[in-house]
């Protein structure tokens, strides 16, 4: 089993780093209203990396596998902030948000993976990654 955490990135389909993103180069605040759960984001290029270990590792196992890569840790809120230093840094948007308060917690509180693969693979470049996520959104 390959337990996926939460993927974006380039290419990746819309979700909240894309709608972040349409709103920030308009100069708009998106609004975040979950931002006490605790989720492992994860870059897609990171995670691939992951799936091609476990591909390769899981070959020479007998009986099941999993693997649980995990990327991000943090509370959603947190995960925006690091968005907008991202995307301030890169293209001189203002990136605000408007996190609101809690008051669904009709999902679990946290829900991580225990696979860290920015140790499993340091030569991964984080740079290059935000560098080609936010020039998608500068075009």
């Amino acid at each position: 089993n390959f337990v996926i955490p939460n993927p974006f990135g380039p290419l990746d389909n819309p979700k909240m780093v894309d709608h972040c993103a349409q709103l920030w180069s308009k100069g708009d605040a998106p609004l975040i209203w979950p931002p006490t759960y605790v989720r492992d984001n994860i870059p897609i290029t990171l995670l691939a990396l992951g799936y091609a270990y476990w591909v390769e590792e899981c070959s020479t196992v007998f009986g099941e596998s999993t693997f649980r890569p995990s990327g991000y840790i943090s509370t959603m809120g947190e995960f925006v902030e690091r968005i907008a230093q991202e995307f301030r840094q890169r293209s001189g948007w203002k990136c605000a948000s408007d996190i609101q308060e809690q008051a669904d917690f009709s999902q679990p509180m946290v829900l991580i993976n225990d696979t860290p693969l920015f140790s499993l693979f340091p030569m991964w470049n984080q740079e290059a990654f935000w560098n080609e996520l936010v020039e998608q959104y500068l075009l």
